[in-house]
């Protein structure tokens, strides 16, 4: 099982990746502002255009879930 990381994945292309990846048994980690309805993502709220955020959510990311 892979973790994929997607952001802004609550609509659009990214929502569809989100389902598409989930749906093939991958763990699926989704980075957005607010939380959406996909049910065995794990969802991270961020602002991510702050770059304290991204600071934050890539050390939450490697601590959690570790690297490749």
């Amino acid at each position: 099982m892979k973790t994929i990381v997607i952001t802004g994945g609550t609509s659009g292309i990214g929502a569809g990746l989100a389902e598409h990846y989930s749906a093939n048994g991958e763990q699926v980690i989704i980075v957005s502002r607010s939380k959406g309805t996909l049910t065995n993502a794990i969802y991270l709220q961020a602002d991510l255009s702050l770059a304290a955020e991204n600071y934050r959510v890539s050390n939450l990311i490697n601590t959690q879930f570790g690297t490749a």
